[in-house]
């Protein structure tokens, strides 16, 4: 251990060393031990995009839901630098809490969207939605339930994020049949629904239009 608290798992973690990991793994590394900031070796990995070192490590019992003194969690970590299929990862098969805010009152899905990553921010909305309602059930179907009624019945975006992204996404069409006029931005040449110039960057590669 350095003088900032980092062993050399959470080095090999940061460094992308994957091979060297798993074999601190094998020889009873401690796998939840924190640096002077609390970080751990998966806080590392999810803030570095190895995916591969953030799923030895979650199978070798890592936490999950771990908050350094900032309040960080390793998802956040992932969000944070628009890692999608670690933070795909860590909400699917790792049950990671995306509700948990660090000292700054941002989620996961906040940090997510002061990045811009839009496709990101639907996961943990999704993700977001899910969570609320397992852990906070009643609302309107319980109103007995005192702390369900403190967070409200239902997850509210707006509310309980710092940070929301709003995408507008728009279709350029030219108003000659040659294209060699301006692109126009009127109403006269958007169409719902058109799929001739969607400005999408979904990982699908299929056009995303949403109606307005």
């Amino acid at each position: 251990m350095d003088k900032e608290g980092e062993t050399a798992l959470s080095k090999a973690a940061y460094s992308g060393h994957y091979h060297v990991v798993h074999y601190l793994l094998d020889s009873n590394a401690d796998v939840h031990q924190k640096d002077k900031d609390g970080w751990t070796a998966l806080h590392n990995a999810c803030s570095r995009g190895y995916f591969r070192i953030v799923r030895l490590l979650v199978e070798r019992k890592a936490e999950v839901d771990a908050r350094s003194k900032m309040g960080h969690t390793p998802l956040i970590n992932a969000a944070s630098k628009g890692y999608m299929s670690i933070v795909e990862y860590l909400l699917d098969e790792a049950n990671a809490n995306p509700l948990i805010k660090n000292s700054f009152g941002e989620a996961a899905y906040d940090v997510s969207a002061a990045a811009g990553e839009s496709y990101i921010c639907e996961m943990l909305e999704r993700a977001g939605r899910k969570c609320w309602h397992l852990h906070h059930p009643g609302g309107i179907s319980n109103p007995g339930n005192k702390r369900a009624s403190m967070f409200g019945a239902t997850y509210d975006l707006l509310e309980f994020h710092v940070s929301v992204i709003v995408i507008l996404h728009e279709n350029q069409r030219s108003a000659s049949l040659l294209g060699l006029s301006r692109p126009q931005f009127s109403e006269n040449y958007l169409t719902k629904n058109d799929h001739r110039g969607p400005w999408s960057l979904h990982p699908t590669g299929e056009p995303k239009t949403k109606e307005m």
